[in-house]
């Protein structure tokens, strides 16, 4: 089954959005860790989701975030970088009502996000941890309409996917269309 251009076209803002946030790599289409597992006794209840088998990431990025240390020896607040927190954010990228029904993963990452054209979805129709986003054809962008909450990984996950990343970027670029090297380039100097 062949990509719609929708679908594309969400996948190529997605990775932007990723990168405007702070991601220093992105990529999509990225298989899930082999380590990871579907935890179904945590969403047995909620029947709208079922989790996707196939186990591939639309859209994963990777940020760092500095580890701060409050230094109480002045009498005004200061703060030492004492290193950097990894993070892992993932985007499953949904069409339609049904697309979404299918599943979407929703565990294996620090931040989980489901983007969709606008008010396809209600915020209520998300996992508490998962952060929904829309695409508004209107301005041609990402809006937040709920924001994820964290949840922890180990290290050995986030190794596994920064390899993955690094090995797809080569395939991605040699295997880039096209259709899509036109639609970034659009989007980007439009944003430009």
């Amino acid at each position: 089954m062949s990509e719609s251009e929708l679908h594309l076209y969400l996948k190529l803002l997605g990775l932007k959005w990723l990168d405007e946030h702070g991601c220093y790599l992105v990529a999509s289409e990225i298989p899930t860790s082999k380590n990871w597992k579907l935890n179904l006794d945590v969403f047995k209840n909620d029947k709208n989701i079922i989790p996707n088998r196939r186990y591939i990431i639309d859209c994963l990025g990777i940020c760092k975030k500095p580890i701060l240390e409050r230094n109480y020896r002045y009498s005004h607040p200061s703060f030492n970088k004492i290193g950097d927190d990894v993070i892992l954010r993932g985007i499953e990228i949904k069409i339609s009502r049904s697309d979404f029904k299918q599943g979407f993963i929703y565990l294996g990452l620090n931040y989980h996000y489901v983007l969709t054209p606008e008010l396809l979805v209600k915020k209520s129709e998300i996992p508490n941890h998962v952060g929904l986003l829309y695409y508004n054809k209107k301005n041609k962008c990402i809006d937040v309409h709920k924001r994820p909450k964290k949840l922890d990984i180990s290290e050995n996950e986030i190794d596994g996917y920064i390899t993955k990343i690094y090995a797809r970027y080569h395939s991605q670029i040699m295997r880039m269309t096209r259709k899509q090297i036109k639609l970034l380039g659009d989007k980007i100097n439009e944003s430009g």
